[in-house]
Order: structure tokens, then C-alpha cells, then sequence
């Protein structure tokens, strides 16, 4: 027998050929397109199950990264935002003597001041302390404004689902949230369609049905009787010497794990490190079996493939890196991370910035006036939008 800590076919850029020598190598004759075609499946699946271990360690790696040098950065930032809004408040309310609080500053300081208020509830909407110190500084308390805020996400979203389903499918009463109301109609739609009595299937497709049976059939035959072989020459529990258990005892766990994910290419790794199967009798399988086999193994490589595409989602729903999905590499989220971080640092010490020169007598006039004249530009770019987005929906007919 083999040392059962033989390197495994799956390690991270290993090889077929490299590892256990798993692959039909040709004799006299040359390869059947069948064992040619099988060697290449061998090779695409170390290839992808290289990158879902690649893909799998990095999502680890860049999420743990992430937490390290951007949500941990995020509340000492937010601490320091409240402390800037509260000494905007009390600017405000107390004046130092000789400070000139005129209309536009007084206004200007506000508007910065709900500006940082607005930031901190995106991250904290229920924050009681929030809440009040908005509605210390707004025309609207916080409650009504996000009740509005509510009504018009309910309006739009009726307004979209009665054009798609009607508006008798349609019922806000009582609905708290967009999504709740668009579950409601979902299921209003549910109940009003009637059930369809089953299709009778045409013969072709009765056919058709029993072939995909009797495929899948021969496929777990196929499965199953290499599962057969190994237990019954492995198992355990007939093996007296307790060194030769325990190495039975893991192989035997590797033997059930492949078996239960249907892993064709990790049995037939085990039967050639057990020497029960040679690359010469690979080479001897007949056609229709190869070929069973060979149906399971792009199975495998479909699996494989379906989790490096989840992997990359998942990443990609975090990170929004630009560029292709298939040419996106590890760093490539690392820049956004690093952009992220950078982004975040920059705000900081503008806060930082901010908070030491109002706290100068000598630096805080010249540092309100700098807010003022943000607010003035911000205001002015807010119009220029607004009339862009006026000009396009009278373009568009909205």
C-alpha cells in the first residue's frame, strides 16, 4: 500500500500528471478522443479546484483586511464627526465673545452641522442622541422627515408594480416598507393564478425523461461500485494491526466524503494510491464507461466553476472593483481597499483639521468662512443638478 499522506491531487497547482499520475497515458495505439478528452477534464479540474482554494483563501484574506484597515477605522471616524457637529452646536447656541455669528455663517454652520448629523444616522438610524440633536438645528424632526421619506419609496413602488401587475393587485394598507409591499403583491399574484392541471407528457419526452433516468442511473452505478471496491479492501473494521486501522480509518473518511459529493476524480485518486488501478488499466475502461466517466467529471468541473463564480460575487457585492469578472485578480480588491482606507484617513484628518481650527481662536473666523463657502458651492452644484435633472425628465417625458 501507498503512504495514505500521499500529496493529494487537489493541492494548490498541482498537476495530475505531477501528483498521483492519475491520466491515460497511450500505449501502442494513440488516445481515443474519449481518453484525450478525459486527461483534459483531469487537467481543467486541478486547474479549477487550484482556484477555488486561491478564491477561497483571498475572500478570507481581503475580508479579514477590510474589518482591519476600514470598519475598525469607522467608529473612532464617527466619534469624531459627533464631536464636530456638537461643537458646531455649541457655536451656535454660545458664541464666543467677539465671534460675529452672522445669518449666513449661522446658516452656513447649520447646514455642515446636519450634514455630519445625516452621515452618522446612515451607519446608526435609531440613535436617539441623533435624532435630537437634529431636530435642535431643522425646520422638520428627524420622524417626520423619514415618515415621508417612507410614504414617496411606498408611492413609487405601488406606482411600478400596478403598471406591471395592475392596479387591483396592489395594497399598501398597512405596509411599513417598499419590500414589504412588493411581497404582498407577489403573493396576491400567487393566489390569483389558478393551478394548471399537469401537462401530459408527449412520448418523445417520456422518452426523453427515461433516457436522463437511465443516465443518471449508470453514472451512480459507476459511482457506487468504485465506493464498493475501496470499502471492501479498506475497511477498518477488518484490520487487526491498530497502525494499519488508523490509516485505513482516514482513508475510509476520505472514501465516504468523495462518495457523498459524488467526486469521481478524488475515488479514482484513491484507488490508484491503494495501487488498485494503474494508468495502464485506465487506459483498458471500454468506451461506454470512459464515457460515463467523463459525464461525471464535467459535472465536477461545472461544480467547480459555479463555486469560484460565487466566490468572485460575494467579492464583488463587497468591493465593486472595477473591470471584467474574468480577468479580475486579487488585487484588484486590494486597490479598492486601499482606496477605501485612503478615502477614509483623508476624512479624518479634515475632521481633525476642522475641529483643531475652531477650537483656535486665532484660526476659527478664517474656518467657519471655509465652511460658508463650502455650503455656497455645494448649494450651487445641488442646483446645477437639479435643473439637469429637470431638463432630462422633460426630455424623457418622466
Amino acid at each position: 500500500m501507498k503512504n495514505p499522506q500521499q500529496e493529494s491531487l487537489f493541492a494548490f497547482e498541482v498537476q495530475p500528471s505531477e501528483s498521483t499520475g492519475l491520466r491515460i497515458r497511450p500505449t501502442v495505439a494513440h488516445l481515443s478522443p474519449g481518453q484525450k478528452k478525459f486527461n483534459l477534464l483531469l487537467e481543467q479540474i486541478a486547474a479549477a479546484r487550484a482556484a477555488v482554494e486561491m478564491w477561497t483563501s483571498e475572500t478570507q484574506r481581503l475580508r479579514e483586511r477590510h474589518m482591519l484597515d476600514v470598519i475598525a477605522q469607522a467608529k473612532p471616524l464617527k466619534a469624531l464627526q459627533l464631536a464636530l457637529a456638537l461643537q458646531l452646536e455649541a457655536l451656535l447656541l454660545s458664541p464666543p465673545p467677539g465671534l460675529k455669528m452672522t445669518v449666513k455663517r449661522r446658516r452656513a454652520l447649520t447646514d455642515y452641522l446636519l450634514q455630519l448629523v445625516y452621515s452618522l444616522l446612515q451607519d446608526d438610524p435609531e440613535n436617539p442622541e441623533l435624532h435630537a440633536l437634529h431636530d435642535r438645528h431643522s425646520e422638520d424632526d428627524f420622524a417626520s422627515i423619514r415618515e415621508e421619506d417612507r410614504e414617496i419609496e411606498l408611492e413609487i413602488a405601488e406606482d411600478m408594480l400596478s403598471n406591471l401587475y395592475g392596479d387591483e393587485m396592489v395594497d399598501k394598507e398597512g405596509v411599513t416598507d417598499f419590500e414589504e409591499l412588493i411581497q404582498r403583491t407577489h403573493e396576491r399574484m400567487e393566489q390569483k393564478q389558478p393551478s394548471a392541471p399537469p401537462r401530459k407528457r408527449s412520448k418523445r419526452e417520456q422518452a426523453s425523461d427515461a433516457r436522463r433516468k437511465a443516465e443518471t442511473d449508470a453514472l451512480t452505478q459507476s459511482l457506487r461500485e468504485i465506493y464498493r471496491k475501496l470499502a471492501s479492501s479498506l475497511h477498518p473494521d477488518r484490520e487487526s494491526d491498530s497502525e494499519l486501522r488508523a490509516q485505513k480509518t482516514e482513508l475510509m473518511q476520505r472514501i465516504n466524503i468523495a462518495y457523498q459529493n459524488k467526486d469521481l476524480l478524488a475515488l479514482l485518486t484513491l484507488q490508484m494510491e491503494v495501487e488498485q488501478i494503474s494508468s495502464a488499466s485506465l487506459g483498458e475502461v471500454p468506451e461506454p464507461r470512459l464515457a460515463q466517466y467523463n459525464q461525471i467529471l464535467r459535472e465536477q468541473l461545472d461544480t467547480l466553476k459555479a463555486q469560484q463564480q460565487a466566490l468572485l460575487q460575494t467579492l464583488f457585492d463587497v468591493f465593486e472593483p472595477s473591470g471584467n469578472r474574468r480577468t479580475v485578480t486579487a488585487k484588484d480588491f486590494d486597490r479598492v481597499i486601499d482606496a477605501q482606507k485612503k478615502q477614509m484617513q483623508a476624512i479624518q484628518q479634515h475632521v481633525e483639521h476642522i475641529t483643531a481650527d475652531l477650537k483656535d481662536p486665532a484660526r476659527r473666523l478664517r474656518s467657519i468662512d471655509q465652511i460658508v463657502a463650502a455650503v455656497v458651492e455645494q448649494e450651487k452644484m445641488d442646483r446645477m443638478q437639479a435643473r439637469e435633472d429637470a431638463r432630462m425628465a422633460k426630455y424623457f417625458g418622466f
